[in-house]
């Protein structure tokens, strides 16, 4: 490895070595690492800023003398839980290195981001400050369950102001750097509670009725056809399941949750319509049965899909800072997953790149875990010239 390597592996390393699985939700050693990480490269305008002690936002601030705007790099702290650590081939929190992959829970989503944004506000404080305005390092909390303790919390007590945002998740999904990423896609989260006709099993053939359960597995794969009939949706209908009694009762109770993926030219009202509508159908089908639909409480039940212009200053500056590593800028997309720019830029209204980051996301979420060495040695020059192209250009205008 070369030096430049060498620095981004080993931050992302004593990352990953900090766990921050959420749930449960604790973010604050992780916070910790971050902020000693961030003083060793001379950044000292540090805060801590927490709706709860154990749910630490660390933002970091790097200042030119010439004034201009402002630009946020924002990175998640928290991974998802680790499961059964015994399919897992290295010890997901050491920061294994193997076959040219940095390995550990996180080391994809988002902990090689981090340690990006961290290098990157570290390289631009050492070459005293941006060219103008100031950049703002908002390393966040709680992004895998919701962000009520992180961008959500920030964004609603006001404390996100910036003329842009770039959040460092992976971009992308079977290639690294496949796409320059203007929008993601929205998200419906619903819940379904059933009601079906219960009693001793084996009176099944002399009693009738429909079972919950079974009106959950009849009712589940009508959804799953008909969300599929929208255009370039993720459907995961039966995200959880839950029902029945044991042994010999008919089940009198079930429950499903679900969430579908929208696109920009998809609205909430779009898949909530069909949602309505097919769960409607269903009852009318079988009158033995009843259903309530709620809307899930996290992200208010949804929320819809956000994007950037392609010609706006922000995606403009990400575009040419590619070519710093890449041989030619990634064409345009939508990310599939949601990000922290569902609060960032959805209720702090600041344009945001929601994935500008070393990794593939099909390598998240899941057993060992990993983002390639080459991948993250480029993220952070990346990043530096998003930075300095977009305060050179908004800072002349």
């Amino acid at each position: 490895m070369n030096g430049e390597l060498d620095e981004v592996v080993d931050v992302a390393r004593q990352l990953i070595g900090a766990p921050s699985e959420n749930p449960p939700g604790d973010e604050r050693a992780v916070a910790d690492v971050a902020m000693r990480l961030l003083r060793e490269r001379g950044i000292h305008d540090l805060a801590a800023v927490a709706r709860e002690p154990h749910r630490p936002n660390v933002v970091a601030t790097v200042v030119s003398p010439r004034p201009g705007p402002t630009v946020i790099l924002s990175g998640h702290l928290d991974t998802k839980p680790v499961g059964d650590q015994e399919v897992w081939e290295h010890d997901p929190f050491a920061g294994a290195i193997a076959d040219g992959r940095l390995y550990g829970l996180g080391a994809c989503d988002m902990k090689a981001g981090v340690a990006a944004v961290i290098v990157a506000l570290g390289r631009i404080s050492a070459a005293g400050g941006p060219g103008c305005g100031s950049v703002v390092g908002l390393l966040l909390a709680d992004e895998e369950a919701g962000s009520a303790y992180g961008a959500r919390f920030l964004a609603e007590a006001g404390e996100i102001r910036a003329h842009a945002a770039i959040i460092a998740e992976p971009a992308g999904v079977t290639r690294e750097w496949e796409r320059l990423y203007l929008g993601t896609r929205g998200a419906l989260l619903f819940r379904v509670d059933l009601e079906g006709a219960t009693g001793h099993s084996s009176l099944e053939d002399h009693l009738g009725g429909t079972s919950a359960t079974l009106a959950l597995a009849r009712l589940v794969d009508r959804l799953d056809t008909a969300f599929h009939e929208l255009p370039d949706v993720a459907v995961n209908v039966a995200g959880t399941v839950e029902g029945g009694v044991y042994y010999g009762v008919r089940a009198p109770t079930a429950s499903f949750r679900g969430d579908v993926r929208i696109p920009p030219e998809v609205t909430l009202t779009d898949a909530r319509r069909v949602l309505d509508e097919r769960v409607a159908a269903f009852l009318a089908e079988h009158p033995g049965v009843r259903a309530d639909v709620c809307i899930d409480e996290l992200l208010d039940g949804g929320a819809e899909a956000l994007w950037v212009a392609p010609d706006s200053p922000i995606a403009q500056a990400c575009r040419a800072a590619a070519t710093t590593k890449l041989d030619s800028p990634p064409p345009d997309g939508i990310y599939p997953a949601g990000t922290d720019s569902f609060f960032v830029q959805g209720i702090a209204g600041v344009p945001t790149i929601p994935a500008l980051g070393p990794g593939r996301l099909q390598e998240a979420h899941q057993p060992n875990e990993f983002v390639s060495l080459e991948s993250l040695e480029a993220a952070p020059t990346i990043l530096a010239a998003a930075v300095e192209n977009f305060l050179s250009t908004e800072g002349s205008g």
